[in-house]
């Protein structure tokens, strides 16, 4: 009965022991990020992107409403704003990080945007409209943009919460597209 004891309660310590040690990798920020290891084991693995260039593109918007008293002038932008990135470091392509470039000479560079309204009157206005925002490369892009009554305080920006991906973008974003589905209705308070 001694030795049995003995023996069950040096197993039970071994299992202890040999489930608290349990190694692989660490590094919450590595793709191989292993929660339930205890242990470091050097196996992170990570893939960087590098920001290249960074970017503000801006189109202008006139109310043409000849009962509006901003007739004829500009009263709205629309801008993109973001990073043109490009992936680098080790196993990139091991995770499946790699842009959807054809060839024909595309680097595999992407981008995040946000679109960016900005009010520039000095009255509250209130934008209904469909857009359409793109950024040209190998691939060409392009999301809509629809806002219902969209409130922008005088003279104040309104940085939309959604993140646009483009990729296949080629060397700058020179050839964004910004533009209008069907026409904007301005209000104003």
């Amino acid at each position: 009965m001694k030795y049995t004891f003995c023996f069950l309660t040096a197993l039970a310590m071994g299992m202890v022991t040999f489930s608290s040690c349990k190694k692989g990798c660490t590094n919450a920020r590595a793709y191989n990020y292993n929660s339930s290891a205890k242990q470091d084991d050097a196996s992170c693995l990570f893939c960087d992107s590098a920001v290249i260039d960074r970017y503000v593109g801006v189109r202008q918007f006139v109310d043409n409403s000849s009962l509006s008293p901003h007739y004829q002038q500009n009263v709205l932008t629309l801008g993109l704003t973001g990073n043109l990135q490009h992936y680098s470091g080790n196993n990139c392509k091991a995770f499946g990080l790699v842009t959807s470039c054809n060839s024909g000479g595309a680097i595999d560079n992407f981008a995040h945007a946000r679109a960016v309204f900005k009010n520039q009157t000095a009255d509250t206005i209130l934008i209904t409209g469909s857009f359409s925002i793109g950024v040209y490369g190998n691939n060409i892009t392009s999301y809509d943009l629809d806002v219902t009554e969209l409130q922008i305080p005088p003279f104040a920006e309104m940085v939309m919460p959604t993140d646009y991906y483009f990729d296949c973008v080629q060397y700058s974003f020179a050839n964004e597209n910004i533009s209008y589905n069907n026409a904007i209705q301005y209000s104003y308070k």
